[in-house]
């Protein structure tokens, strides 16, 4: 075997081998999957968000007034979200304020004021500033929609399961 068939067995053989290059951001959304929550792991942290909002299941308004507390925890965003609703049947008074469970600052509420009737909403940013002119929703007319159907669908969008 000469020199130059040697080289040329040697190149083929190596060249043979080699592998693509894959970098990871070729596939961002698979690795981005690597990175998500087992099963188990999302269970605990359901739990562990059911569990927060527990803590903020207290009848602060009195007998007249009914609360329901509702958790859901988002993979997606990595955040706990609760949903607090309180119901006045005697004067048709509604608040419903949602929270982050962990922290327990408030991201958003509606009401229905029982003076006026008028259906106001404000949502908050991570800061605590209004995402929602408060001098709109003191100046809602009576029966007015200030924002509520807006951030009530604001917030179900945060309370939706992202396994349904």
């Amino acid at each position: 075997m000469t020199l130059r068939s040697l080289v040329f067995l040697i190149f083929i053989s190596v060249s043979g081998c080699s592998q693509p290059v894959v970098h990871s951001d070729a596939h961002p959304e698979k690795e981005r999957y690597s990175k998500l929550p087992t099963a188990t792991e999302v269970f605990n942290l359901r739990t562990k968000c059911a569990q927060l909002a527990d803590a903020l299941d207290d009848h602060a308004y009195g007998s007249h007034w009914r609360r329901d507390v509702v958790s859901n925890y988002s993979v997606r965003k990595n955040r706990c979200y609760v949903d607090v609703t309180d119901q006045n049947e005697t004067d048709h008074e509604f608040f419903r304020s949602l929270y982050d469970g962990q922290t327990r600052q408030q991201l958003g509420f509606t009401q229905i004021r029982a003076v006026d009737g008028a259906r106001v909403g404000q949502t908050y940013d991570d800061d605590g500033d209004t995402n929602v002119n408060v001098e709109s929703l003191r100046s809602c007319h009576p029966g007015g929609d200030c924002g509520f159907a807006r951030v009530n669908e604001w917030m179900n969008e945060r309370m939706k399961r992202e396994d349904q």
